[in-house]
């Protein structure tokens, strides 16, 4: 694929452009527009919005970088020179990092949680839409050997999935479709104005079922404990989170009928 987007010359020394960065710019900020929208939808003003976004993507890459070291320790240990291992980063501990930053920003702004998880979700699944595109450029995260319709050879020397030299399941475009298609129901579900909670119950169930699918059909290396991926372990523990807020969402939705019942 093409790893690299362009290279340009700084002062004398080569740099280069990845088109895994700029996806997930441009990710972040049809994101970011997309909330900011949703956010005034909801009430909230744009530059609380704005704040939000950059407290979430800070707290999001921070942690996400912190679970890669944690994952792949054993083959830093392993490495000739202990920061010979490059560093990267885990989308879901992305997501996990931005959700520990959401609590903090719901108690630090007082709002709700739940609120929160309304206008924010849907441009959550679309920045990372963006981010498996550029997983597709970059031939990371690959998939298993596909001979079928749409599989994917990766040749760029700078691309992971080059050396199993073989045809691949394109999980990542996929995946990115998934995401996609998951940003467009949760946006569906807001603006049908339910209670806050269902979009987040939402978001926790589909794509908890989608990524544990997801993976699968992957092949990359990445943490393994008990046959199961790390991203795996990840999605039973969001499907278990859906079945709290679902409990917690129908005992509140049975308060307020009796409430209102003996109002009347």
């Amino acid at each position: 694929m093409y790893p690299i987007l362009f290279r340009f010359r700084y002062f004398g020394e080569e740099k280069i452009i990845s088109t895994y960065g700029v996806m997930a710019l441009v990710g972040i900020v049809l994101a970011s527009l997309l909330i900011i929208r949703l956010a005034r939808h909801r009430g909230v003003a744009a530059f609380d919005a704005f704040n939000f976004i950059a407290l979430f993507v800070s707290g999001g890459i921070l942690f996400s970088l912190l679970i890669h070291f944690i994952i792949f320790l054993p083959e830093r240990l392993k490495a000739p020179h202990f920061f010979d291992y490059p560093p990267g980063v885990v989308s879901w501990g992305g997501v996990v990092g931005g959700f520990f930053t959401a609590l903090w920003v719901s108690r630090a702004w007082k709002v709700p949680l739940l609120k929160l998880a309304d206008f924010t979700l849907p441009g959550v699944a679309l920045g990372f839409a963006f981010g498996r595109i550029g997983c597709h450029f970059a031939g990371c995260c690959f998939g298993l050997h596909y001979d079928g319709p749409l599989s994917l050879h990766f040749t760029h020397p700078l691309a992971p999935a080059s050396g199993v030299e073989q045809p691949l399941f394109p999980i990542q475009l996929l995946s990115a479709l998934l995401l996609f298609v998951l940003c467009l129901a949760l946006l569906r579900i807001l603006y049908m104005n339910l209670k806050s909670g269902y979009v987040l119950l939402a978001y926790l169930v589909l794509y908890g079922l989608g990524r544990f699918s997801i993976e699968i059909f992957r092949n990359d290396p990445r943490g393994v404990f008990l046959k199961l991926s790390d991203a795996q372990w990840y999605s039973l523990l969001l499907l278990a989170a859906a079945v709290f807020l679902f409990r917690h969402l129908k005992r509140d939705t049975r308060q307020s009928e009796q409430e209102s019942k003996h109002a009347h």
